[in-house]
C-alpha cells in the first residue's frame, strides 16, 4: 500500500518508490539538457534551526528544475531538490523541500484547466485555485508560492478592463523550450483523460472492487511509462493496497 504522511506544516503527500538512478546521475541529468550552464533561478531560504522557510524565491528554484520534467520524472526532480536543499540549509529542509515539490506538484494538477473569460466564472475558478492549492501545500506554503499572482489576478478581477489571468503558467516554459510546455500538456492531457477513465470505473455498479482495482491498475499501466505509474496513481487517488 502506498504510504500516505503529513507534515508538521501540514499539506499530504505521498511516498513514492525513489528513481533507480543514483544521485550523483540525477543531479548531473538535473543541470543538463535545456538547463546545461544556465544559472539557477531562485534559492533556497534556510530558517536558523536548519528547515525551509516558506518563500517565493523557493518556488523559482523549482520552477527552474520543474524545466526538466519529462526527461526526468518528478520524483527524480525530488530526490535532486532534496539534496540541493539540505546542503544549502539542512538535514530537515532536505525532507520539505521533497514534500514541497511533491505538494505544489499536485497544486500546480488541481489548477490546470481551461481558463474562461466571462469574470464571474473566473472568479469561481480563482477562489477554487486557491482552496486546492492551500488543500495541498498548507496556507504558508500556498500564500508564499501564489500570493502575488492570487491578489494581482483579484486586482484585475476589480477593474472594469479586460481580465488576462495567469492562474498556473507553466514554469518558465515560454523563456526556456517549447518541448517543456508539449511535457507538461502532454502529462496534464493524459491525467485528465485517465481521470476520466477511472471516474466512469468507479461509476460502473456491476464491477466487483477487486475487478474494479484491476482495470483502474491496468488502465495506469496502458496510459503510462513504468517511472510516472506511482505518481499517476497518487494523482488518481489509486490505493493498491487491496
Amino acid at each position: 500500500m502506498k504510504a500516505q504522511g503529513t507534515t508538521s506544516a501540514g499539506f499530504p503527500f505521498s511516498s513514492d518508490p525513489l528513481a533507480k538512478r543514483s544521485l550523483a546521475d540525477l543531479r548531473t541529468a538535473a543541470r543538463g539538457g535545456v538547463l546545461s550552464g544556465v544559472a539557477p533561478d531562485g534559492e533556497w531560504v534556510c530558517t536558523p534551526s536548519g528547515g525551509l522557510r516558506p518563500d517565493r524565491r523557493v518556488r523559482l528554484r523549482m520552477d527552474w528544475y520543474g524545466n526538466q520534467l519529462g526527461p526526468m520524472s518528478a520524483d527524480e526532480l525530488a530526490e535532486v531538490l532534496a539534496a540541493e536543499a539540505a546542503e544549502a540549509c539542512g538535514i530537515a529542509a532536505g525532507g520539505q523541500a521533497r514534500q514541497v515539490w511533491r505538494a505544489y506538484q499536485d497544486a500546480t494538477l488541481a489548477a490546470a484547466g481551461t481558463v474562461p473569460t466571462d469574470r464571474v466564472a473566473l472568479q469561481k475558478l480563482a477562489d477554487a485555485a486557491a482552496a486546492a492549492r492551500r488543500r495541498s501545500m498548507g496556507a504558508e506554503w500556498a500564500e508564499a508560492f501564489f500570493g502575488d499572482d492570487e491578489r494581482l489576478l483579484a486586482a484585475q478581477l476589480a477593474k472594469n478592463g479586460p481580465v488576462e489571468p495567469m492562474l498556473q503558467p507553466l514554469p518558465d516554459a515560454g523563456e526556456r523550450t517549447v518541448e517543456v510546455e508539449a511535457a507538461w500538456a502532454n502529462w496534464r492531457q493524459r491525467i485528465a483523460a485517465a481521470q476520466q477513465e477511472a471516474n466512469a470505473l468507479r461509476r460502473d455498479t456491476s464491477l466487483s472492487p477487486e475487478a474494479r482495482a484491476g482495470k483502474i491498475a491496468e488502465l495506469i499501466e496502458r496510459r503510462f511509462e513504468a517511472g510516472e505509474r506511482a505518481r499517476a496513481a497518487g494523482l488518481l487517488r489509486v490505493d493498491f493496497g487491496a
